[in-house]
């Protein structure tokens, strides 16, 4: 059930504003970025220069914290989901966020990418004998984003 689109051009700036925001809270019950709030606001019809005061507001109280987003981001990525370190660079570049906070965070909070391919195969890896198993365990993580190098060095761990 779509809502219906409320139009905004008989309210006064003050009336859109409270509007906008209370979406913005809405839209904030999950972690957002700065850029993905301000992309949410735009795309409801708020201009840019009130959607970049929204989001100001938002930083300035906590609910937009572009730092702490990645560093869970990453968190969850890595230990949850079990990605790689180019999947999660990428994954947070498309959600706007700078890439001298993504390096740095990496650095900080990512696990080696060898421990996590570790993990994968422990886990996924039916046989490791198996060449054709092993061989789609290799595809599976090189699309997953992990060097072809860092794989097959794992991989030997488990061959011997």
């Amino acid at each position: 059930m779509r809502k219906k689109k409320i139009d905004l051009s008989q309210k006064t700036p003050e009336e859109q504003k409270e509007y906008y925001k209370n979406r913005m809270l809405h839209y904030l019950s999950r972690r957002r970025t700065s850029w993905e709030i301000q992309e949410y606001l735009e795309k409801l019809g708020c201009s840019k220069e009130m959607a970049e005061e929204l989001t100001s507001f938002a930083e300035n109280y906590g609910f937009a914290d572009d730092e702490e987003y990645v560093r869970c981001y990453i968190r969850d990525a890595s230990s949850l989901k079990h990605r790689s370190r180019r999947r999660i660079r990428y994954d947070l570049l498309q959600k706007g966020v700078g890439r001298e906070i993504i390096d740095q965070l990496m650095e900080e909070e990512a696990p080696p990418e060898e421990e996590t391919i570790r993990w994968l195969v422990t886990h996924r890896l039916s046989d490791p004998s198996d060449p054709e198993a092993c061989k789609r365990m290799g595809a599976y993580l090189q699309t997953h984003g992990f060097s072809y190098e860092l794989i097959q060095h794992v991989m030997k761990e488990f061959n011997e």
